[in-house]
């Protein structure tokens, strides 16, 4: 089952995601098609995934058809990597 698999259509979304036994939460900016490119989007300081919302809205607004945008803890890679 994908973790994406039956999520709001509103963009982005927020998921709580399970990485080992911690939950995690993710903001999710899903492809319109199948993704050329996943980007992974891994906030520094601040930590805070928010404070980069203006940037990843553009950036998904410009490439929505081909990038895939996860954002959230340094963590979520484990989980990524488990899905593409």
């Amino acid at each position: 089952m994908s973790y994406l698999e039956g999520l709001a259509t509103k963009v982005p979304f927020r998921k709580a995601l399970k990485v080992n036994e911690y939950m995690y939460e993710a903001l999710v900016y899903p492809c319109t098609k199948l993704p050329k490119y996943v980007m992974l989007m891994i906030p520094g300081n601040p930590g805070a995934i928010s404070f980069y919302r203006e940037f990843l809205n553009d950036l998904h607004r410009k490439n929505k058809d081909q990038l895939e945008i996860i954002g959230g803890k340094r963590y979520l890679y484990l989980l990524v990597l488990k899905e593409y």
